[in-house]
């Protein structure tokens, strides 16, 4: 039997029409004879040739880049970076977790260009406004579905603009442009043969009106089947529903879950491969009659699509489909723990069916607790990130989201502490250097002497640093490149100490100025270097040090984060340095800047706890 997997790379320019079947609608038809009756927990296909044997779309001749973010390139082309964010379901208001998904896909793009800025980059972020959850909260609210969604979305837009995310589009599910791609690709699925009408057994709650997911059943003493969390007596339905053969793409999922790029962390596999014992078809539409928001499925208006198999459509909608891009694959989806078999599963096998490429990799990230517990607004404990941007500042909220977050293999518990903590860092040690050596006192005690010493300590960290920051973002190890910025910065202020007018009582206090020169001179470049790596995780503070630092638009690049020294001199003419800082220090007293980082001044006990500042007992 011939295994559907990808196969090797034909056109970069082809999109997904180069060897899928023509995107012509074919209309969903099926008789009562022809519906077959399936449970919940039906068993596993058998693949066929015919569901196995089908040629995908490709997107390069040359074999896969060992990062995700390197671009793949084919003679005079290089395939745009096309990352996704999770598309967030708004059934209430934005949370951390959604901030930190968000800032995650923002740093990878910056990254992107700053590493590649010939490539072009494609950001995508959305709102899913259809389905149960968004009903169910619009009801609590007493508010029409649409309007309740449409509100929630401009507020999840107001997070990103207040976190300086920058999309290149942002696709919300009741966009008409999405629903005609949404209904395109359903008949062309319809054509593959992969989708067909069945019964399937469902349990109805009748106090919250839906029904119950398999995982929430509990069978009691006396045989029913209950609602696990109340103990409510369910009543079994068999309704109608559209399925998708997802059981025939079992060695299609294999082969491309065996790609080494396509689960990231690498931990998710296993927990994908354990699907596989049970993987089973899927549905892909409920009964109208439940009085959801949706899109109703073609010629069959007893039907409406599933949100979440509409929300998976939004990453080929944003390109146009279905008409060709020569942007897909996509090369990062960015999605939570709670839809990696959707995604992993589901989705991939769904691109297959229709001869398109399944996304080139998965960054799942984890989860944000609270005093070890997960942060959500099911268990309210939230935390307002826009109440943390407010207080704190976007660039403080950021780096510590990636300093903390960025260990995407584990959970990150929030503490208002750590995050203090970052913020000081971001004031004593990143902004307080810049007011060291561009005072007054320091400029003045520098002048006089040109020459200094080189240090062979501060040298060797500025020589690899590059190129370790860029294997740490290749690696998607955004809290280890965290982390390798911080220890510059730290090393830079323990050499500006040793050398500088800061030392301890009982030593001469009198400062030569070859000393002086030299502190100058390494916290200078210290700071120039770290704030060029820092753009993609501090996009304003990083471009208002480099202003500081009276450093060009055009010596900002990946390229310019280095020192060149000639490999014979023992000595450094430090002129060019101290003269630009002087010229800094004189425009920032002419137009009274203020420092980067103001210091908090909190009252004792004053924290930031469930969204809001408050203060403790």
């Amino acid at each position: 039997m011939r295994r559907h997997v990808p196969l090797a790379i034909k056109n970069l320019r082809s999109g997904w029409t180069a060897s899928c079947r023509p995107l012509q609608s074919v209309p969903l038809r099926c008789s009562e004879s022809t519906i077959e009756s399936v449970s919940t927990s039906s068993s596993l296909g058998i693949p066929s040739d015919e569901y196995n044997t089908r040629p995908i779309a490709s997107s390069s001749r040359l074999p896969p880049p060992p990062s995700i973010l390197e671009p793949l390139t084919s003679d005079d082309f290089t395939k745009p970076l096309y990352i996704t964010s999770p598309i967030f379901d708004v059934d209430g208001l934005p949370h951390l977790g959604h901030l930190h998904a968000l800032i995650i896909a923002d740093v990878l793009a910056r990254y992107s260009r700053l590493r590649y800025p010939d490539r072009d980059v494609r950001l995508v972020v959305g709102t899913n406004e259809l389905g149960p959850a968004v009903s169910k909260a619009a009801q609590k609210a007493k508010a029409p579905p649409i309007e309740y969604a449409s509100v929630l979305t401009s507020r999840f837009r107001l997070l990103m603009e207040e976190s300086h995310i920058e999309p290149t589009d942002f696709v919300f599910t009741t966009k008409k442009t999405h629903q005609a791609a949404v209904t395109s690709f359903l008949d062309i699925l319809s054509a593959s043969e992969d989708l067909y009408p069945a019964y399937q057994i469902r349990w109805y709650s009748r106090a919250e009106g839906r029904y119950i997911p398999n995982h929430q059943l509990e069978t009691s003493h006396d045989g029913s089947t209950t609602l696990r969390s109340t103990g409510e007596a369910l009543v079994r339905q068999e309704v109608k529903v559209w399925m998708f053969r997802l059981s025939n793409y079992r060695d299609a999922l294999q082969a491309w879950i065996d790609m080494p790029l396509a689960l990231h962390p690498p931990m998710h596999r296993i927990r994908i491969l354990g699907s596989f014992l049970s993987l089973s078809d899927v549905p892909v539409s409920h009964p109208a009659e439940r009085g959801e928001t949706g899109i109703p499925v073609p010629n069959d208006p007893s039907q409406m699509i599933d949100s979440s198999f509409s929300s998976l459509i939004s990453y080929i909608s944003s390109l146009g489909y279905p008409n060709p891009s020569e942007v897909w694959p996509a090369d990062v989806h960015i999605i939570g723990k709670g839809r990696l078999k959707s995604h992993a599963l589901l989705w991939p096998a769904l691109l297959l069916s229709i001869g398109v490429e399944p996304p080139r990799s998965l960054l799942v990230t984890n989860y944000w607790t609270k005093d070890g517990e997960k942060m959500s607004r099911e268990v309210g404990r939230p935390v307002d990130p826009r109440t943390l941007l407010r207080f704190y500042g976007v660039d403080a909220v950021r780096w510590h989201l990636m300093r903390s977050g960025g260990y995407l293999n584990r959970d990150t518990d929030f503490n208002i502490e750590r995050l203090e903590s970052d913020y000081d860092f971001l004031c004593s040690n990143y902004g307080h250097l810049l007011n060291r050596i561009s005072s007054r006192g320091a400029m003045d005690k520098a002048t006089g002497t040109w020459l200094i010493k080189r240090d062979p300590n501060m040298e060797s960290m500025i020589a690899r640093i590059k190129d370790v920051y860029c294997q740490h973002m290749d690696k998607l190890e955004l809290s280890k490149a965290c982390d390798l910025i911080s220890d510059l910065i730290l090393q830079a202020n323990k050499t500006f100490i040793a050398l500088g007018p800061f030392r301890p009582s009982g030593t001469d206090t009198k400062l030569k100025a070859p000393d002086t020169s030299s502190a100058i001179y390494y916290a200078y470049h210290a700071l120039r270097i770290s704030s060029i790596l820092m753009r993609p995780f501090m996009p304003l503070k990083s471009m208002e040090m480099l202003d500081r630092l009276w450093i060009s638009a055009s010596e900002r690049g990946l390229d310019d984060a280095v020192i060149t020294f000639a490999n014979d001199s023992t000595e450094i003419d430090v002129r060019r340095t101290i003269e630009v800082m002087r010229d800094g220090m004189q425009f920032a007293i002419k137009c009274k800047l203020p420092v980067l980082f103001k210091r908090l001044h909190l009252k004792k006990n004053e924290s930031i706890l469930h969204g809001r500042l408050v203060s403790g007992p």
